[in-house]
């Protein structure tokens, strides 16, 4: 699997001006400028997953991202080799990194609550080595929060 999806709960899709280049299923976070860019692992302005490539975009500067409305919401993320069990278990804080230009892996090496803000939700998907991962309380843009942000 590449890249982030939506899991559970209701995500909207809006169609937002970029800041960086990103590819479908990478974590995009609030930038500068009314913009979004590349969710940076380790902090804590994660916005939603890009639905397709920044190169690929139209109208040019603008790209389709899917945003969790409320706390309900999930992600499928990746999980990486050599994470072990007992670090995805159900309620662990995690974060996300990028490998191979896609921010999509999940991570436990961040020790600030801001660099994991996402809990397991989920078991492990060993055959597709993905994971259900929720927003921690407190930690992520939800509905309305997203239009005082991007009015």
């Amino acid at each position: 699997m590449a890249g982030l999806t939506p899991g559970r709960g209701r995500w909207i899709q809006r169609t937002l001006p970029i800041a960086s280049a990103f590819s479908a299923g990478d974590a995009v976070a609030v930038a500068g400028a009314r913009t979004v860019s590349v969710y940076s692992g380790g902090a804590a302005n994660f916005l939603g997953i890009a639905t397709g490539a920044s190169a690929n975009s139209l109208p040019a500067g603008s790209m389709v991202v899917s945003i969790p409305t409320g706390p309900d919401c999930t992600l499928i993320a990746n999980l990486p080799t050599g994470v072990a069990n007992s670090a995805v278990s159900f309620g662990e804080s995690v974060g996300l990194y990028a490998v191979g230009g896609s921010t999509s892996y999940v991570t436990t090496s961040y020790t600030s609550d801001t660099g994991r803000p996402f809990f397991v939700a989920g078991d492990p998907n060993s055959a597709r080595s993905t994971i259900e991962l929720g927003f921690k309380p407190n930690t992520g843009v939800y509905g309305s929060a997203v239009s005082a942000v991007f009015a």
